[in-house]
């Protein structure tokens, strides 16, 4: 699940974030683009989904938007909230804490595999979602990328 920050009007590169993330066998849901932070957290908190990406091609205020994220993130516990694209610069990810920034859609492909790895053809059937096979859950990494 995903969508573009509040102010940022590019769809485009949300719709190849969710066409990559399908390509791993993610059911991947577009939110659509603008919206504001309290909507996001309120559809992670209603779907509860593994994860949730934000594609940051503008930022009407950097300020705003860290400290928005680093809030939703460290109250999304079940949820790994992921963000890249254009205009997260060196000095906007120095500002997050509680998100992963991914830098390129095969990176977000990789890590979405470390969530949940792919999987074999035939083995995936419509009773596995959110991160279950054979019943149990996956464990995924830390919010940081270690461990």
């Amino acid at each position: 699940m995903g969508t573009t920050p509040e102010g940022d009007l590019y769809s485009l590169p949300t719709r190849m974030v969710e066409l990559a993330l399908a390509e791993q066998g993610w059911r991947a849901i577009s939110l659509g683009n603008s919206l504001p932070l309290e909507t996001l957290a309120a559809a992670c908190g209603e779907h509860r989904p593994q994860l949730f990406w934000l594609s940051v091609s503008h930022i009407e205020d950097v300020e705003k938007l860290a400290a928005g994220l680093n809030k939703f993130g460290e109250h999304s516990d079940e949820t790994r909230i992921v963000i890249g694209g254009q205009a997260v610069t060196l000095d906007f990810q120095r500002r997050l804490h509680s998100v992963t920034v991914v830098s390129s859609l095969s990176e977000l492909a990789e890590l979405a595999n470390q969530i949940r790895p792919r999987p074999t053809k035939g083995s995936m059937n419509g009773s596995q979602h959110n991160g279950e096979k054979n019943g149990k859950s996956h464990e995924l990494p830390s919010k940081n990328g270690h461990g």
